[in-house]
């Protein structure tokens, strides 16, 4: 079986289950020291706009991650040395490490 040295997730635009039920199968062909990083809409400033935000992640598909929820789901999948990772955009990674 091949192994990869990263994996990416578009967390707003695939369904919670998808990422739930494929996670296993990431870790698996993912290689010792290999990163997940999946990518989550940061917090919006204020209620409206954080109301606008899950509107089109809904609309998208996706699940609206928090970078605490996307940390435990990876931690609960094997993953270590989770990390909060801040882009030039809207959205943010939460990266985990196969160890």
């Amino acid at each position: 079986m091949e192994t990869y040295c990263a994996a990416f997730l578009a967390g707003p635009f695939i369904p919670r289950t998808v990422i739930e039920l494929g996670l296993p199968s990431l870790h698996r062909a993912l290689e010792p020291g290999g990163w997940v990083f999946l990518a989550i809409y940061r917090a919006a400033p204020d209620e409206l706009s954080q109301a606008l935000l899950d509107l089109r992640v809904a609309r998208s598909g996706g699940y609206d991650w928090t970078p605490a929820s996307a940390g435990k789901l990876l931690a609960d999948n094997g993953f270590q040395n989770t990390v909060e990772i801040e882009i030039a955009t809207p959205a943010m990674l939460i990266a985990g490490q196969k160890t």
